[in-house]
């Protein structure tokens, strides 16, 4: 599954960060609804340097997509509404 996978890229060294800080894995697990994966980031600590621009961005990356069902996105927009700290 994505999942394992995921969690096999992190045992192994894996980084949630790109070479130049972006946490493009917001943008990603949001643009699939993996909500999953953004879980897991929250319970492991992994997405507490992540930034009210990271899940603005995710917001409108997803807003654009098509691949998921409306009721998803609206999950996904919702959590990640639920992260911005600054109103």
């Amino acid at each position: 599954s994505y999942y394992d996978a995921f969690l096999l890229l992190l045992k192994y060294g894996a980084k949630v960060q790109d070479d130049r800080g972006r946490n493009m894995i917001v943008k990603w697990a949001a643009e699939y609804g993996r909500m999953d994966i953004l879980n897991y980031l929250d319970e492991q600590g992994l997405s507490k340097n992540f930034q009210d621009k990271d899940y603005k961005e995710a917001i409108q990356w997803i807003s654009h997509s098509q691949k998921l069902p409306k009721e998803l996105k609206d999950n996904v927009t919702s959590y990640f509404n639920s992260k911005i700290k600054e109103s």
